[in-house]
């Protein structure tokens, strides 16, 4: 956990580096506002991350994974409803790794109680990306766990 702390401290670094170089574009100025607003997230400052993702909303071109990142920021303060909106913005503006999108949705619905609606966006998420499986078994243990899974989640979605 220590390792993390050090590189996201690196990252954060060479994120406020960048930032001051007058010399790099404005696509990599605002590529490298997503990826500090992505490093506010990691270090639990959603507040912080928001502001870096407002700046970075104006580029066309990162607008769907802005929407994205700004729908994680949503979630972790706890604003489910306002994520789900941003997450479906994100699909909307056609992100390419759409299977993050439908995890994060699946998270989002999870939290408001909507456990068959998260199973079916874990499910599609990791359909369109097997290396997601992981993830949704550690969800399926805890959902069981909880008593919130329930034998119509184990069919597979067609």
């Amino acid at each position: 956990m220590q390792n993390l702390a050090i590189q996201l401290n690196h990252l954060f670094f060479t994120c406020l580096k960048a930032l001051s170089d007058n010399t790099i574009s404005k696509k990599d100025h605002d590529a490298t506002r997503i990826n500090l607003g992505i490093i506010y997230n990691n270090k639990s400052k959603p507040r912080m991350a928001l502001e870096q993702f407002e700046i970075a909303f104006n580029n066309e071109n990162m607008r769907a994974e802005t929407l994205l990142n700004q729908g994680n920021s949503l979630l972790l303060l706890k604003d489910y409803n306002g994520a789900l909106e941003k997450y479906q913005a994100s699909l909307e503006n056609n992100l390419e790794d759409i299977s993050a999108i439908y995890f994060n949705k699946g998270m989002a619905h999870e939290y408001l109680g909507n456990i068959d609606k998260a199973v079916d966006f874990y499910k599609k998420a990791v359909a369109l990306n097997p290396t997601l499986i992981d993830y949704f078994e550690n969800k399926r243990r805890r959902l069981k766990e909880a008593g919130l899974w329930n034998s119509d989640n184990e069919r597979e979605s067609s």
